[in-house]
């Protein structure tokens, strides 16, 4: 309980500390842009002074008359008629909505607009949950995710600003969410699963279909069209569940299409993030449904030379890629970068932009002012350097390389895919689906072929005291040469030095030796297979007193009888080394040539002493 208490204040105290380093970097933020407003009179100056007082260096050939940033017209396809308008500059981000003035919020679009030439802005997490949106009137409210706190008047502010600067402002929301457990919003829906984070649940998934966009687009369009929102940027989990999202019946494309009217019918437009290329069709390449293509890549160069290659294929140009590009050069954190292990991140946000810049299309890389995205998660920013600010301004009104343009398209989109490159990502999942059942036969025929090896074995074939599964062919022959010699319809006579004297606790009786090296590597039966109740030997004295009455009066007999016939030592056991080599030669031959099943029946019928069986009485 202490232990816990202490726990307790420990994250208690780095939470203050946190929020004290937040809102001190906060006030010298403010104080820095009111310095600037201070000489501000319209909106469309305050980005140049607040440039300047950043400390960024102008452009070569700007006027000091004018403001110092040339802004590069959008080359992108224009719109089309009867159409959604395409692109009309490059795309950003913004994800604080708290603890900043409205001439802060209007500041900062001001400053995008200005240096990066952005007219697309992404308003990232900006809602409560994932069901339905905040009510109308609503002024504050946290969103789900990190309890992020969002005040509607700075939502109001940015959205005039970007008005303003000729504009658009596009409402996240999640196509394929619910709250967890709003069963009444997903009757009748398949439930796909749900998305954890930091083994939360943070919310259901739903495969985004047609009759899914009617359900949710009514509710989501109310309160984007209250809050003047150009339109809705519908975000998506990709083929969720390793193609579980597709086989539920996943149709994005007509999830736009039933969503569109219901949009346009309050003045709305939408976008969709078709991650990893999930859901995209190419009729909506030329259709009415979208403002343009955002594409979120993770396999590259998979996937990204779909992209540039066949959804958005240059020089017409017009869409949003997006390629994370890490928080460090060890890009552990994202799959995105696992082949440029070493490459700082901002150096493949500069590779990246140009790349799109190539192609006509543009790259999500800045939001709220001069901070760049480093994950999928938006508010894990960094601000940009100065140095790599200047680079960016140079990319965006400059002429590009076009030897640099065809090394980075051979990077990201080369004309052909090795075979490494080409396969899918559900591919190792199918591997492991093959190979699980065949893993778990294999469990369950083992133990039986490993049986089936014992059962097969020289010594449970024999059925003898040979314990040894690997008993030497020279053994057997000895063995079967002493039991095919004139002693065998003798009885019980057999050599004393064979000692067959000890009962085991199946029951049977065997020679000592042979025994207890068969239990020394076993503890089943030599004879049954069985499991041994214990491995302790009793002397079999009540056998080895008939064996002892039964040689004297075979001996008597013997004698009499040997003394007609005139072979009175013919029952006398000669030691093993003195027999014949006529008769180890013959069973050479014939025990090699028997089959297993064979040589058992065999062995049972000329050993009946191995193999006798003693009553307790």
């Amino acid at each position: 309980m202490r232990l816990q208490q202490f726990h307790e204040e420990i994250v208690e105290e780095a939470a203050q500390s946190q929020q004290e380093h937040d809102n001190m970097l906060r006030k010298v933020e403010q104080r820095k842009i009111q310095a600037a407003l201070k000489q501000a009179v319209e909106p469309d100056f305050m980005c140049p002074i607040l440039h300047e007082r950043m400390k960024v260096p102008r452009l070569a050939g700007a006027s000091n008359g004018g403001p110092p940033y040339s802004l590069k017209p959008w080359v992108g396809v224009g719109p089309r008629p009867g159409a959604m308008s395409g692109l009309r500059g490059e795309y950003g981000f913004l994800t604080v909505y708290d603890g900043i003035t409205d001439e802060e919020a209007a500041a900062r679009v001001n400053y995008m607009a200005t240096v990066f030439n952005i007219r697309e802005w992404q308003f990232y997490d900006a809602v409560e949950g994932y069901s339905s949106p905040p009510a109308l009137g609503k002024e504050f409210w946290q969103n789900t995710a990190f309890s992020r706190p969002v005040q509607r008047r700075l939502l109001t502010a940015y959205i005039r600003a970007i008005r303003a600067a000729g504009g658009r402002s596009w409402l996240y929301v999640q196509a394929m969410a619910t709250d967890p457990g709003d069963e009444e919003l997903q009757k009748d829906a398949p439930v796909l699963g749900q998305h954890k984070v930091d083994g939360r649940p943070l919310l259901d998934v739903m495969p985004p279909t047609a009759h899914w966009a009617k359900r949710i687009t009514p509710r989501w369009a109310t309160f984007a069209a209250e809050m003047e929102f150009s339109g809705i940027h519908w975000d998506t989990l990709g083929d969720f569940g390793a193609g579980k999202a597709s086989r539920n019946g996943a149709d994005l494309y007509g999830f736009l299409e039933a969503a569109k009217p219901i949009l346009q019918a309050n003045g709305l437009e939408q976008t969709a993030n078709f991650v990893d290329g999930f859901g995209w069709d190419d009729r909506l390449r030329n259709s009415e449904f979208i403002a343009f293509p955002y594409w979120e890549v993770w396999s590259v160069p998979r996937v990204s030379r779909r992209f540039f290659r066949e959804a958005c294929p240059g020089p017409a140009g017009g869409c949003v890629f997006v390629c994370y590009s890490g928080k460090d050069s060890q890009h552990s954190d994202g799959e995105q970068n696992s082949g440029f292990v070493g490459e700082q991140p901002t150096q493949l946000l500069l590779d990246r932009w140009t790349l799109a810049k190539c192609m006509n299309h543009t790259y999500l890389a800045v939001g709220d002012g001069a901070n760049h995205i480093q994950t999928e998660y938006f508010p894990f920013t960094r601000p940009l350097d100065n140095q790599v600010i200047e680079q960016l301004q140079h990319l965006l009104v400059g002429d590009l390389d076009k030897e640099e343009c065809t090394e980075l398209l051979d990077i990201y989109a080369p004309e052909k895919l090795s075979l490494l490159q080409d396969l899918p990502p559900w591919l190792p999942w199918l591997l492991l689906l093959l190979l699980l059942p065949l893993s778990c036969l294999l469990c369950f025929l083992w133990p039986k072929l490993c049986k089936k090896r014992q059962l097969s074995s020289p010594a449970k074939l024999g059925r003898s005291a040979v314990a040894e599964s690997n008993l030497q062919l020279s053994e057997l022959r000895s063995q079967r040469s002493r039991l095919r010699s004139p002693l065998i319809n003798c009885g019980f006579a057999l050599p004393l030095s064979v000692q067959i004297e000890v009962l085991a606790a199946d029951g049977f009786t065997y020679e000592r030796q042979a025994i207890e090296k068969w239990l020394s590597m076993h503890n089943t039966s030599p004879m049954t297979g069985a499991v041994l109740a214990h491995r302790y030997l009793t002397e079999n004295f009540a056998l080895r007193h008939l064996i002892e009455t039964y040689e004297a009066q075979l001996s008597e007999k013997r004698t009499t009888e040997g003394r007609r016939a005139g072979v009175s030592k013919t029952c006398i056991s000669p030691p093993l080394s003195e027999l014949s080599d006529e008769a180890d030669s013959y069973m050479e031959e014939e025990w090699s040539n028997e089959a297993p099943s064979r040589r058992m029946v065999r062995m049972e019928e000329d050993m009946p002493i191995l193999s006798h069986q003693v009553d307790d009485g």
